[in-house]
């Protein structure tokens, strides 16, 4: 199964896919040759999402120019949807 690129993930399925690699690495059968795999892939979205973020990047707007915008409605359930993901990380 290909994988989409990380710079074309939006932070929603970045954090779900984190999400789903750490469920998968927690699973005792984990296959070693799997376990590499996916090791590179959370390091890989962890280094670009943390760049991203650092540049200035508001995980909550989703636009592709610097002149579009994004209805504040849509900016505050990409939020609230956020702090699930983040309230979830912290019951593991």
């Amino acid at each position: 199964m290909k994988k989409t690129p990380v710079n074309k993930l939006k932070y929603s399925e970045a954090v779900a896919e984190l999400n789903n690699i750490l469920e998968a690495m927690k699973n005792k059968n984990c296959d070693i040759d799997e376990l590499t795999t996916m090791t590179r892939r959370a390091s890989e979205l962890i280094a670009t999402l943390t760049l991203r973020l650092r540049s200035g990047w508001n995980v909550w707007v989703k636009t592709e120019t610097s002149r579009e915008h994004t209805p504040f409605a849509e900016c505050v359930e990409l939020y609230q949807a956020s702090q699930t993901s983040v309230r979830n990380l912290r019951k593991l």
